[in-house]
């Protein structure tokens, strides 16, 4: 395990700035993400990280010591790629023992840290074959074992589930929660997949723009957005532009009739975004009590059917449309488009973004 720090990290190609002055502390043990969208810079970063790439400004730490200049082979960092990298005239075998011949790995130590390897992820008994004999599945749990074979303080993981079909991702998801729960290893994890980052995740960034936006847990970062993007990329969102004042009563813009439950911390009067997600808005049928202070009138004007729940974008009374996750009840029928219904959310699963 290692604690890993990002300072002050920029770099540019040509013209194109690609990472602005980023700074991150990573825990020692962490499973951490750099999450954004394609060309934010995540993975930019991650070859910085791994010294492929020379940061323009700033540098990189572990355990507090400066590896900003030591080279990729001596930083104690493994790495899976996206496309994992695997030697098509090597066997499974022969792939994870290349990187330890090239450190010149004593040939006991090396038979030992193989095994080992491949007994982690599942894959000893395909030892002798080669990649092309392998599914997409085996092919990434090789690449891990590869990585795990060098005893890294830190795995670096670029996007490594963005090759597999739905089925696969939920299994080897399951895995990679399995191996970190059983090594304690210091992961990085670079991804645009807003599941994987949520299942997964004890901690992660939210990039964009080559920036960090918010950083934080998978739980704080979805209920506390800090910003209209933060609240849309991290999971579903309504973001309701509202009307401030006195710091935090909150209303519709032009319907002051038609005030937002919100109890967070205040914000600056004045306009401001409202961030509450779907799976917090209750929905009944019109007239209906919710169990809360809130209740607004709306139409239904789409749904959804999911089986154990609907998904509906209500037009709500102040002109809003609000997207909701209904549960399927026992005791009316599935909304349908049209259909009066109430609405609402308890006061403390709104947040507030200036």
């Amino acid at each position: 395990m290692a604690r890993l720090g990002v300072h002050s990290v920029s770099k540019s190609f040509g013209h194109q700035a690609v990472l602005r002055s980023v700074s991150l502390e990573i825990p020692s043990g962490a499973f951490f993400f750099l999450l954004g969208p394609s060309g934010c810079g995540k993975s930019t970063l991650l070859r910085i990280i791994a010294g492929l790439e020379r940061p323009d400004g700033g540098s990189i730490s572990i355990d507090g010591k400066d590896y900003t200049a030591v080279q990729p082979q001596d930083r104690g960092i493994g790495m899976v790629f996206q496309q994992y990298a695997l030697w098509p005239h090597m066997t499974v075998d022969e792939n994870l023992r290349f990187g330890l011949k090239a450190r010149r790995i004593p040939k006991q130590e090396s038979d030992s840290r193989v095994t080992d390897a491949l007994r982690l992820v599942q894959m000893e008994p395909l030892r002798f074959r080669y990649p092309h004999e392998l599914s997409g599945g085996q092919q990434q749990r090789v690449a891990v074992a590869r990585a795990l074979a060098g005893q890294p303080k830190v795995l670096l993981l670029d996007e490594p589930l963005s090759n597999l079909d739905a089925r696969l991702r939920d299994e080897i998801r399951a895995e990679l929660s399995e191996l970190h729960a059983k090594l304690g290893i210091t992961i990085i994890y670079v991804t645009h997949d807003q599941e994987d980052a949520l299942m997964l995740a004890s901690h992660l960034a939210l990039m964009r723009e080559g920036q960090i936006v918010q950083q934080g847990s998978p739980l704080e970062v979805f209920q506390h957005p800090s910003s209209p993007f933060s609240a849309s990329f991290l999971g579903d969102a309504n973001v309701i532009r509202v009307q401030v004042s006195n710091g935090r009563d909150v209303s519709l813009p032009g319907r002051p009739l038609i005030r937002l439950p919100y109890s967070g911390p205040s914000c600056q009067d004045g306009e401001a975004s409202m961030c509450v997600r779907p799976e917090f808005v209750r929905v009944h049928p019109a007239g209906a009590h919710l169990g809360s202070a809130f209740i607004i009138g709306g139409t239904v004007r789409s749904s959804t059917f999911r089986g154990a729940y609907q998904d509906l974008v209500v037009l709500i009374d102040g002109g809003e449309a609000l997207r909701a996750r209904s549960l399927a009840s026992s005791s009316h029928a599935p909304f349908q488009p049209g259909d009066s219904v109430s609405i609402g959310w308890d006061a403390s699963d709104a947040s507030l973004m200036e």
